[in-house]
């Protein structure tokens, strides 16, 4: 598969094409791999010296490097973001939270789904289920326990390639048993007895 050195594409295969790797973040021999240094060098980690480090996309989706009118600058490199995000007080919108009771006489003794009511005479019913007023905010305490919630978008996996190699060309070939110019791109097989070219790839000129 042709592709420019550095060239970086999405991959529906669970194995990279000949001439490309994944963007796993794995290190790369400097010395065996030159034009591919001479393209990215060390932005995405690595020594500089003996190795780089490839764009690791696992797990995370490219954007755009530069300052968009009224966003961050974002540096070739660079990374960001949180799968998952807590809220903190400040970032909810201002509300309250108010109790709510009665003034009415309290008519049954279980507080459970019901709020406070008036005792008069000191009998033993103090909660109804019929609110007519609000108390003071004092009364609710706080409430929450600040677990982050999910922050993605909705998602499929595939595979980020990049290209690590320039295509192969071969010229003046016997295919067929007449003279062409042929281009050849990177899975060249062999050329058989017979003049036939096993070949994965190919570009005939006529």
């Amino acid at each position: 598969m042709e592709g420019i050195i550095g060239e970086i594409r999405m991959f529906a295969g669970n194995y990279p094409p000949r001439g490309w790797v994944f963007c796993d973040g794995q290190l790369l021999s400097i010395s065996h791999n030159t034009a591919l240094f001479s393209v990215i060098g060390n932005k995405y980690g690595g020594d500089g010296k003996k190795n780089f480090a490839l764009p690791n996309l696992k797990g995370r989706v490219p954007m755009g490097c530069g300052e968009g009118q009224g966003l961050t600058k974002r540096d070739i490199g660079s990374t960001g973001g949180y799968s998952t995000v807590p809220l903190t007080k400040s970032q909810l919108p201002n509300h309250n939270h108010v109790p709510q009771c009665t003034t009415n006489t309290g008519a049954v003794t279980n507080p459970e789904n019901a709020v406070f009511a008036n005792i008069r005479r000191r009998l033993p019913f103090a909660y109804t289920t019929s609110p007519n007023v609000m108390m003071a905010p004092q009364a609710v305490q706080p409430a929450g326990g600040g677990q982050p919630h999910e922050n993605m978008q909705p998602y499929l996996g595939l595979n980020f390639i990049i290209a690590t190699d320039k295509p192969k060309y071969i010229k003046n070939v016997n295919l067929f048993g007449s003279e062409t110019n042929a281009t050849f791109k990177q899975n060249i097989y062999k050329i058989n007895q017979e003049g036939l070219v096993k070949i994965e790839e190919i570009l005939v000129v006529m």
